[in-house]
């Protein structure tokens, strides 16, 4: 997650799938001369002890599983403890906790070794008054814990990265021992750390790597469903002579009915990734229409209103084996039509695509801690090629339905 600022002032904070770039800088404390005692010197260290005590334990259990003297700890702040100038410098420092990522707020997770274990032991032992009022701002040190959900046939592997002892990279050293187990990882579009995979071991293997920051079924997305009759079946009527407008839609979905004459001379290119026999075309008609006319023609069903945008139709669902689709697969395919049609191409249409839509339902709800990473690679996309995308938000199937 980068923050750009003015200039060169560009500061990284810990990102969200748990990779620091080169551009990250260590917290700063503030916050006055006269830090603030959350909780008395006693818990302070009762906490640091106990922490210290599960963290060298899980080190001892990580060598002999995985031959790497290495953890990852969730280092939990007090509620009220939350702002930066919190933070004790010298704690979250790479020789002790080289920060690794963030969870819910106020769970920072970091890398720990034998050499940091040390390291922090020592700062305990030996802190003053005032750094122990600083090191107050820590309610909980505990090892971590990887969520292991595994997907019915596909999978999304998060890894953790950060330097080791010796000096190598606990995510390759991860990546090897994927690969040693005959696992097969492929990136998730350009997401730091993320991949995918069919093949996982027992839980029994998995648990306890300190390179595995979680493992959960792969996202799938399919056309909403729909209630009643389709409402633009009844607008097929001959269509009249009127300037066709400029703005292009990109409409991500199902396909758009070339048998509705009046929605289908608003279309200005398709795309396809579904063989015709599986076309399923009544959800991408209506989300075409809707895109088309600004959701117009909801007002009189029975009258198709003059179109205020052209549509771009990139088809990604049928029915069948094509009525879901990969949140991967999808991120590869839209940032493939964007590529193509976007405001940085060299656009066939004339008329950069620079508006791009998604009506779909995901079979699961995306965590409320974390931004999904479908939603940041689509940021990214966004970000890269200068379009906006417009994204339903509601379509679950399932209770409970958000507020």
């Amino acid at each position: 997650m980068v923050n750009s600022l003015n200039g060169s002032d560009r500061r990284e904070r810990p990102a969200l799938t748990g990779t620091l770039g080169p551009d990250y800088e260590e917290p700063v404390s503030g916050g006055g001369s006269t830090p603030k005692e959350f909780v008395p010197p006693s818990e302070v260290r009762e906490v640091f002890s106990r922490g210290i005590s599960q963290l060298s334990e899980r080190l001892t259990t990580t060598a002999q599983e995985h031959s790497v003297e290495a953890t990852m700890a969730r280092v939990r702040l007090h509620p009220s403890a939350l702002a930066k100038s919190h933070r004790h410098r010298t704690l979250f420092d790479r020789r002790r906790f080289q920060v690794a990522g963030v969870q819910r707020p106020g769970d920072i997770l970091a890398l720990v070794t034998r050499s940091s274990i040390a390291g922090l032991t020592e700062l305990v032992q030996g802190a003053s008054q005032s750094q122990l009022a600083q090191l107050s701002a820590v309610a909980e040190v505990s090892p971590y814990d990887a969520s292991i959900v595994r997907g019915t046939v596909r999978s999304v592997v998060t890894l953790f990265d950060g330097t080791l002892d010796d000096g190598s990279s606990l995510h390759d050293r991860g990546l090897q021992d994927f690969e040693h187990r005959g696992m097969e990882l492929r990136p998730y579009g350009r997401a730091s750390n993320v991949y995918t995979t069919t093949q996982l071991p027992p839980n029994e293997t998995l648990r306890h790597m300190p390179w595995l920051r979680g493992i959960r079924p792969i996202m799938k997305f399919r056309p909403t469903a729909r209630l009643g009759p389709h409402p633009v079946r009844a607008m097929s009527l001959p269509s009249n002579v009127q300037p066709l407008p400029v703005p292009i839609v990109g409409v991500v979905d199902s396909g758009i009915d070339a048998s509705i004459t009046r929605l289908q001379r608003l279309v200005a290119a398709r795309e396809s990734h579904i063989p015709a026999e599986y076309a399923d075309l009544d959800h991408g008609s209506l989300v075409g229409a809707l895109a088309a006319t600004g959701g117009g023609f909801t007002a009189d069903p029975s009258y198709f209103p003059t179109a205020v945008a052209r549509l771009l139709d990139v088809q990604v669902l049928g029915s069948g084996d094509y009525a879901g689709i990969d949140e991967d697969d999808l991120v590869t395919q839209v940032e493939d039509a964007v590529q193509r049609y976007g405001p940085s191409a060299g656009n066939p249409l004339g008329e950069p695509v620079v508006v791009w839509n998604l009506s779909m339902a995901q079979e699961s709800i995306a965590s409320e801690d974390l931004f999904s990473l479908i939603a940041t690679e689509l940021d990214r996309i966004a970000q890269e090629h200068r379009v906006i995308f417009t994204v339903a938000v509601g379509n679950y199937r399932d209770q409970p339905l958000r507020g």
